[in-house]
């Protein structure tokens, strides 16, 4: 599914609504997913500094750093924004993560990451735990069809997001930890933040909708 191809009527923002930036490694399927909260609430805009191929030679979280550096830049960013980097864990190693995550903390950004992948945040909507071992990404994205009928559409896990967000803080070993445990995700603290914002009632319409 292509996000162009996104068909919702956007309500007029408030004027103190936050902009949201979220910064994503991947190209589809985090976009898609972020996209659906914006859409649900004048409250809320979330504009998504996604993946492309101008720069395939720095590596992944180098890479969305400088994406989200050149975004604020280009468009600006007031007090009340709020920018969030969500990237895979993946093949890297905690320390790569390090210094970016200070950087970050300058910057009073937020660095969400997943061990080992954004599908791990998928996979909970259902189960409350991913195996013991710790799951490749490509494995966890060969296993959400199975549990996922037709795979993995936001508008299917959506009416889900209450038990996602139960699952992912029973699972949480250090929720002041910038770096997750194998098979959690910090994403449930993106997700709370956003519904925070556009508030109960927003959110409860947008699941709703998606249940229907």
């Amino acid at each position: 599914m292509n996000i162009e191809n996104l068909s919702y009527v956007k309500h007029p923002p408030y004027r103190d609504a936050s902009r949201i930036v979220i910064a994503c490694e991947g190209a589809l399927t985090e976009p898609n997913y972020f996209k659906h909260f914006e859409a649900a609430s004048p409250k809320l805009t979330v504009t998504i500094a996604g993946k492309d191929t101008d720069n395939p030679t720095l590596s992944a979280p180098k890479w969305v750093l400088a994406r989200a550096e050149a975004h604020a830049e280009k468009v600006g960013l007031a007090e009340i924004d709020e920018v969030y980097l969500v990237m895979d864990v993946d093949h890297h190693k905690e320390n790569v993560f390090r210094e970016l995550y200070e950087i970050c903390k300058a910057k009073n950004w937020q660095l969400v990451l997943s061990n080992p992948c954004f599908e791990v945040w998928l996979y909970i909507h259902f189960k409350k735990k991913l195996p013991n071992i710790r799951m490749k990404p490509q494995e966890l994205k060969h296993i959400l069809p199975t549990i996922i009928e037709g795979g993995y559409q936001p508008e299917k896990i959506l009416p889900y997001t209450k038990k996602a967000l139960k699952n992912a803080a029973s699972l949480e070993k250090n929720a002041n930890y910038f770096f997750p445990a194998d098979n959690t995700t910090k994403v449930y603290m993106l997700v709370n933040r956003l519904i925070k914002i556009m508030g109960e009632n927003y959110f409860q319409k947008l699941i709703s909708d998606k249940k229907g």
